[in-house]
């Protein structure tokens, strides 16, 4: 069911001269400052996120240093599948030739193929061992080393920090409000950015962090792994007491953040509180990936493209709580007929919000209640703008509530028309009436300042309010805004006796 929430966010972008459609898509990018967050707003996430993962160890040098070998070992495979005329050679061909415009995502995706040229096979494994070399095996040095250097003390430090950390979850806090809890807290950092923010960030750090080993030992060869569990053992595995303090730490993390599995075999090896490990080569494609969907800037995306399991391990639990939003909001507010006309018919409170300043509102209020027994005839002029049309809209709205005794006649811009307002005043059978000529600075219109001066002298001397009503802005939501309270503002002071 749509909601009328959902629907005023897109009424409010209607108003400006968007299409349902269009509306419904800028929200889902955007968002709305009433509380919708769009996808644009996790893109500076992914942004921080990948530059974690360069401060780690940069790959983009090494995956440029392998991608020509990379092409060839693609040329070939191509050269493989044109030659076989199964139907699924045809597919894999078509997978082959659009592959991702991301380095580290390419490489993921072919270091899984099978591989159907053992020529292919061969020249990527080259390329393979390069990257080896230069980015799993340094890490691991650099992991084994900075194990090595641990002292008893950084052992101590971290238990305590773990412990307060579930002091605090244990409590249900959430924010960090004191500088002692920073200090506790502060060996949970990342040795990149070491910065302690609230509980529920460091938790999303430190679960992306153990979620980033689980990858990196599962693309490990076993020597590696050895030299890994060597180190931890030797390290810091000397306290009794450390084991356990891990395992209730990650019952406290599965608390504070949803989706994290507290039985991973490998959590054994907590070696992320200590050291940088990750595999950045699956952390970059995931990024990328993720950055281009967030973008929706190619032909047939969706929201659909968004991977949520992806957007809560990269960016966290609130990022992913924002994507349900849009999801619901998606769910809620189609871009088809239905939703449409709801729109439409939503429209003139929109506008009416749009005009309603604080001030304005308690000049409404100050006004009788009663609907005054000679009733006032409104007539709106109007051209074909946006802003106009919103101006109507609203003046429209703020009648049905307040006067709603009044009668509302509309007239479009053209000749004839002191004698067409004249009529539609007499037709009303109204004493008074308020005339509003409502316009849109950016559209042309037949009415010129010579027949406004006549059409305010003949009002006059009819008992008339005449008012041009024009709201001057460099975007078109400016100019709706403006014109609908200038609107707003001359029908009160109409009201009041002011006009």
């Amino acid at each position: 069911m749509t909601s009328r929430p959902a629907v005023d966010l897109v009424a409010e972008l209607v108003l400006d001269g968007a299409t349902v459609e269009r509306a419904v898509s800028t929200m889902i990018k955007y968002g709305h400052p009433a509380g919708l967050t769009g996808l644009d707003a996790l893109r500076p996430r992914v942004a921080a996120r990948r530059a974690t993962v360069d401060r780690v160890l940069a790959i983009d040098p090494v995956l440029a240093a392998v991608a020509p070998v990379v092409d060839d070992a693609v040329r070939v495979e191509l050269h493989t599948l044109f030659a076989d005329p199964d139907d699924l050679a045809r597919l894999e061909e078509a997978e082959l030739r659009q592959l991702p415009e991301s380095a580290a995502a390419t490489y993921q995706v072919l270091s899984s193929r099978r591989w159907h040229s053992a020529a292919a096979e061969a020249i990527f494994a080259d390329a393979a061992d390069t990257v080896h070399r230069s980015v799993f095996a340094v890490l691991v040095d650099r992991a084994v080393r900075e194990l090595g250097a641990l002292a008893g003390t950084d052992v101590a430090e971290m238990i305590m920090a773990l412990e307060h950390f579930g002091t605090l979850v244990d409590d249900g806090t959430r924010r960090l409000g004191t500088d002692q809890d920073h200090a506790r807290l502060r060996p949970l950092g990342s040795r990149t950015d070491p910065a302690t923010p609230d509980l529920g960030d460091l938790a999303d750090e430190l679960a992306w962090r153990r979620s980033a080993q689980h990858r990196l030992l599962a693309v490990l060869d076993e020597p590696a792994r050895r030299r890994l569990v060597a180190a931890w053992t030797g390290s810091a595995a000397r306290r009794p007491d450390w084991l356990a303090a891990i395992a209730a730490f990650h019952r406290r993390l599965t608390v504070l953040r949803s989706g994290t599995d507290p039985d991973r075999p490998d959590d054994r090896l907590a070696l992320y509180l200590f050291a940088e490990v990750l595999d950045p080569i699956a952390e970059s494609a995931d990024l990328d990936l993720l950055d281009r969907a967030l973008g929706q800037d190619y032909p047939g995306s969706s929201l659909d493209d968004v991977d949520p399991e992806a957007v809560g391990r990269l960016l966290g639990d609130a990022a992913r709580r924002r994507l349900a939003d849009l999801n619901a909001f998606a769910r809620q507010v189609p871009a088809n007929d239905d939703t449409a006309a709801m729109v439409r018919r939503r429209l003139p409170a929109a506008a009416l919000r749009r005009g309603l300043t604080p001030a304005l509102r308690r000049r409404l209020g100050a006004l009788a209640e009663d609907v005054p027994e000679d009733r006032a005839a409104v007539v709106l002029v109007t051209d074909s703008g946006e802003a106009a049309r919103a101006g109507e809209l609203a003046i429209r709205e703020l009648v049905r509530r307040h006067r709603p005794a009044d009668a509302v006649r509309l007239i479009k811009d053209e000749a004839g028309l002191r004698g067409r307002i004249t009529r539609a005043v007499a037709r009303t059978g109204a004493d008074r009436a308020a005339v509003v000529v409502l316009s849109d600075d950016h559209s042309p219109g037949t009415l010129d300042a010579a027949a406004l001066n006549a059409l305010r002298r003949s009002g006059d001397q009819r008992g008339w309010a005449v008012g041009l009503v024009s709201g001057s802005g460099p975007t078109t939501g400016e100019r709706v805004t403006a014109t609908v309270r200038k609107a707003v503002e001359f029908m009160i002071d109409f009201w009041a006796g002011g006009a």
